[in-house]
């Protein structure tokens, strides 16, 4: 089997039971810049902590070099982000199975960015790599051709991004709003706040890269 990689980025973050088994289950702990703070707080050292360093507080520093942490550091003038740098090494490291923790936040460039940093990767296909998100009541799936069969309750939320330029051939089973090898362009909204009808929901499409974000209860709009 291979090996699995959580990476802790800089956008926000709350502690959950789903991230805090990711940590558990992981081969690598990898921290991206501040991101490694979270760790932290979660009672976890990263085995990696790469980035630029030029938010991650010097007490964290500290308390991690004091556990043996290795620090993989790159100037702060540079052509990519530390999450990117994140992925690389985790995929250096032979992880086929990486988990983003505090991918979205604030800053909408960087939180767009890291959603769309597994697509080139997966448009590749070099190797199968499995991409998962995990936020505070949702988890992401990064998902080629094929299906996923996913399970919550009825009333569930459920949307899909399309992340290629067409998705398409796209089915759904056990929704509210039903999909029968249709396709969503990109920047479609269709796929929106679909909804559970049962408690198991199968998601398959035959073409492209698909994001299928599925929340465990209904969010609160502002």
């Amino acid at each position: 089997m291979g090996k699995k990689a959580v990476i802790l980025c800089g956008g926000c973050f709350k502690e959950n039971e789903k991230a805090k088994v990711a940590l558990q289950e992981a081969d690598y702990i990898i921290g991206a810049d501040s991101g490694a703070v979270y760790a932290q707080q979660m009672g976890f050292c990263p085995h990696y902590i790469v980035g630029d360093m030029d938010s991650l507080p010097e007490e964290s520093k500290k308390y991690f070099e004091q556990r043996d942490a290795v620090f993989l550091t790159v100037p702060c003038e540079k052509d990519f982000t530390d999450s990117a740098f994140a992925i690389e090494v985790a995929c250096r490291l032979g992880a086929a199975d990486i988990v983003l923790l505090a991918a979205t936040g604030n800053r909408i460039d960087h939180s767009l960015a890291n959603l769309y940093l597994p697509v080139p990767l997966l448009e590749k296909a070099e190797k199968a790599i499995s991409f998962t998100l995990i936020g505070e009541n949702w988890q992401g799936y990064y998902r080629l051709p094929g299906e996923i069969v996913l399970n919550g309750q009825k009333g569930d939320l459920l949307s899909l991004l399309p992340l290629s330029r067409e998705v398409s051939q796209i089915t759904l089973e056990n929704t509210k709003y039903l999909l029968q090898e249709e396709s969503l362009k990109f920047g479609s909204s269709r796929g929106i706040s679909n909804v559970f009808r049962e408690n198991i929901v199968k998601i398959s499409h035959k073409k492209g890269v698909l994001l299928v974000i599925h929340y465990f209860k209904e969010p609160k709009m502002g």
